[in-house]
């Protein structure tokens, strides 16, 4: 068996850049909330997008996942089940280019130009940040068939966005509930 979060990373990363749910065959609902494939890119290597080193050319529209505490959902957890819900705080951090001189490096969609988007830092952010929340969080698009199974996805509390010179950082703090086997041997 895998480490305890990786089917749930391969998911995120499924929602996230590899159409998950775009071609309709998990329902409308699911279509409309779906992600196309390749709008976004996982980060290069694990890298943390806060890296100051991590390069230009593959920041704008990059994600990482920085995972962070696991808290039990019920007050006390029983031991005596084969399974338990626990949460896990998720950090998503997503990177945006701004300032024309890195309008060649943007990541354009749809009928964006990219002279006129390297001027919209903050609002791409809050465009992408909408987009991704409400993809992640739509439970027919996350599924419960990974193992942990994923119960919910939830936002844990408002965005912050870190003005880095010609980068954003944005963090989008979720809170992801999973049904964790008690007997499951998961291994790092």
């Amino acid at each position: 068996m895998a480490d305890v979060l990786a089917g749930v990373v391969t998911r995120l990363d499924a929602i996230l850049r590899g159409g998950r749910g775009a071609d309709g065959s998990l329902g409308a609902d699911a279509q409309a909330r779906a992600i196309p494939a390749d709008r976004y890119r996982k980060g290069i290597d694990g890298a943390s997008l806060r890296d100051v080193a991590y390069p230009a050319n593959a920041f704008d529209r990059a994600y990482s996942l920085e995972w962070g505490d696991l808290s039990y959902v019920e007050e006390r957890g029983n031991e005596a089940c084969s399974r338990i819900l626990v949460r896990v705080r998720l950090d998503l951090l997503l990177g945006h280019l701004y300032g024309t001189g890195h309008a060649t490096l943007i990541r354009t969609i749809g009928t964006e130009v990219a002279a006129t988007v390297a001027l919209q830092g903050r609002q791409r952010a809050i465009g992408d940040v909408a987009r991704i929340r409400r993809a992640v969080c739509f439970g027919p698009l996350h599924g419960s068939d990974t193992e942990p199974p994923i119960v919910s996805i939830e936002m844990a509390e408002g965005t912050s966005v870190e003005d880095l010179g010609d980068r954003l950082l944005t963090t989008v703090p979720l809170s992801v509930a999973l049904s964790l086997s008690q007997t499951e041997a998961y291994t790092p």
